[in-house]
């Protein structure tokens, strides 16, 4: 590694700024360091003294010396992140790793497989950010947007997905991520998940739902209705013997949209069925055939659902 990458990288992380491939690379100096040094690097508080300032002393060594402040930074980020990296800066760096960017626009929905057979469906205007191929000791991927994760099981390699200022780690599960505007939630459908941010650590069950919102730091935890958090991917809602009346309430949730039924013998009508649609007005063109009804759209933008003549 060049020395103006390791700097940036130190600099990042001290300032709070690092994004998810430095933290990988970081992160790799830390499984190189378990990996090679089977017994633990610090042996006692006084040992960790010592290897302060023997790193202090091999950094001056071999960058210039007037570079006091970020030499510094790099002797407290390194004792801090690697656990002992002066073993690692005596040994040459493996090349840094190969990662590859993925994004969709508008409209566009694409469907990923990463190198350790994990799955991936990426929501529109969103990107993800992940190694060619990932190390022996861990999966660490970058989410910017939406994205539903169906993660292949490995009990060795944690899979870990930042998104934002958050992270959820996880072995082998289904959830689905959504990161917008400094807020951030956490759906699981399957298996467990750990989800970090805040300061706070929560482990959740299927159908659990968690939201971090870093503009007013508030962290909200919910259940949920998986289809409907997931209906972006497959854009459909299935319904068995539910009534009208309750699936306009689901709809009303999901798409931030006003429904009245204008007759309420309507809203007792049991529907039961898979409806596909891309959006609201879709879904219930659906629905209506299936139980003879009719709605439109007034200026308001509300939706009035009337018996059908």
């Amino acid at each position: 590694m060049k020395e103006k990458d390791f700097k940036e990288i130190l600099t990042h992380y001290l300032k709070g700024r690092s994004t998810g491939s430095q933290r990988d690379h970081l992160s790799d100096f830390e499984h190189y360091l378990l990996r090679e040094n089977s017994k633990s690097v610090f042996q006692s508080k006084r040992h960790k003294k010592q290897l302060q300032k023997d790193l202090l002393k091999r950094i001056k060594k071999e960058i210039h010396p007037k570079r006091s402040n970020w030499i510094n930074m790099a002797a407290a980020i390194l004792i801090v992140v690697a656990l002992g990296l002066t073993y690692y800066l005596s040994t040459p760096l493996n090349p840094p790793m190969e990662y590859v960017e993925i994004s969709t626009h508008e409209n566009q929905i694409k469907s990923i497989l990463l190198s350790d057979s994990t799955h991936v469906v990426l929501n529109q205007n969103s990107l993800l950010r992940f190694p060619k191929s990932f190390t022996d000791a861990s999966r660490n991927v970058l989410l910017d947007g939406e994205a539903y994760f169906k993660v292949s099981f490995d009990r060795k390699r944690p899979f870990n997905v930042f998104a934002d200022s958050v992270v959820t780690k996880v072995l082998g599960t289904e959830f689905n991520i959504s990161t917008r505007d400094k807020r951030t939630s956490v759906a699981l459908i399957k298996g467990s998940v750990v989800v970090t941010g805040l300061g706070k650590s929560k482990l959740l069950k299927p159908k659990q739902k968690i939201s971090i919102d870093y503009k007013t730091a508030q962290v909200e935890q919910q259940t949920f209705d998986p289809q409907l958090e997931i209906f972006w991917m497959d854009q459909q809602l299935s319904f068995d013997n539910v009534e009208l009346g309750s699936i306009v309430k689901i709809l009303e949730s999901k798409f931030g949209k006003t429904i009245s039924i204008s007759d309420s013998s309507l809203s007792q009508i049991s529907i039961t069925g898979t409806f596909k649609g891309k959006g609201i007005t879709s879904i219930l063109l659906s629905i209506s055939k299936a139980a003879d009804f009719s709605f439109r759209i007034n200026d308001q933008e509300q939706i009035i659902i009337y018996k059908s003549d």
